[in-house]
Order: structure tokens, then sequence, then C-alpha cells
């Protein structure tokens, strides 16, 4: 089967696309009830970290199959139309890589942030031991990084939401409906 340029993005992409985008949610939503909505539970809230923990590992993968799906598929972008002005294309295209770069950088530094701390990090289906060497002042450094990238990754994708819907409502162009999936049946 051979691809060809249309109005939408390529399939896998919209998939991989939303998919992300649910597991990003998830992963905010499981640690805010575990940290701000459990804490009176103790116990209870261990279940939320570990998925917490888990949906960080799954954003990283599928950050890291969206990558290079996109570089496979480059060529298949449609166009928007009408076209938007150059600066907002390079806007888009510049919160687009940092959107990429901080779901690489939040599960990393995570992932630091634990492993210098000592402790092991359990992703619900394995426990991965800290392979390093605990030093209590990089695991806060790690674990501030980690907290304000995802409080940025928060500020990017209202941008990113922000500007898909500007251009859907009030430009009137086919932004968002590039990266929506098919109506069933059609």
């Amino acid at each position: 089967m051979s691809m060809q340029k249309t109005d939408k993005y390529p399939k896998i992409q919209i998939q991989l696309h939303w998919l992300t985008f649910i597991l990003v949610m998830c992963t905010y939503l499981w640690v805010w009830l575990a940290k701000y909505v459990l804490t009176p539970f103790p116990g209870v809230d261990h279940f939320f970290w570990l998925m917490h923990f888990f949906f960080g590992a799954l954003v990283f993968v599928f950050t890291c199959i969206r990558f290079v799906v996109q570089k496979l598929l480059q060529r298949y972008i449609p166009e928007v139309v009408p076209a938007i002005p150059k600066w907002q294309y390079w806007t888009a295209t510049v919160v687009k890589i940092l959107l990429v770069v901080v779901y690489w950088l939040i599960p990393l530094a995570g992932y630091l942030y634990r492993c210098q701390k000592g402790a092991t990090l359990d992703l619900y289906v394995k426990v991965f031991q800290a392979r390093c060497e605990v030093d209590l002042s990089s695991a806060q450094m790690w674990h501030a990084i980690h907290v304000n990238t995802a409080y940025l990754a928060l500020a990017l994708i209202a941008v990113h939401s922000g500007f898909v819907l500007f251009n859907h409502y009030v430009r009137k162009n086919n932004m968002l409906l590039r990266m929506m999936p098919k109506k069933r049946g059609s």
C-alpha cells in the first residue's frame, strides 16, 4: 500500500498523538491524586505512585516512537489551509520540539531522582534497582528539574492547544482537523 499526501496526518501519527496525550494526562492525574488527594490515606497512594511511574515510562517510550514516526512520515504532513504566517509556523514548530524534549527530559529526570535517592523504580511490571551512587543533593536537583519541567510541559500544552483552537475557531483553517481521527464509516 503506497501512502500519499491527504488532508489529514497519517493514521499512525494521529493515533500516536492522541495516545501520547492520554498517557500524559493520566501521568499528571496519578501524581496529583497521590500527592494531593490521597495523603490522608497512607498506603493507598502507593498504587497511584506506581501508576505515575508506569505511565511516565510509557510517555517516554511513545514520545520516542512518535519522534521516529514523525521523521519517517514527514513528507505526508498536510498543509494548513489557509496557510498561517511564517512566524506562527516557526513558533508552532519550536513548541512541538520543546514538547518532545520535555517528554524525554521529565521521565529521565524522574529516573535520575529516584536512582540518586537510592530508591528503586517500580514500573508496575518490573522493578529497576538504582544503578548510580546515592547523592541526595543531586537527587534534589533532578527532582526539581522533573517537577519544574512538568509544569513547563503543561504550559507548552496550553500554548499548543490554544494555538490550534485559535486557528480552528478564529482563522477557520484546517489545523485541528488534520490531527482529528476520521469519523467511523468515512
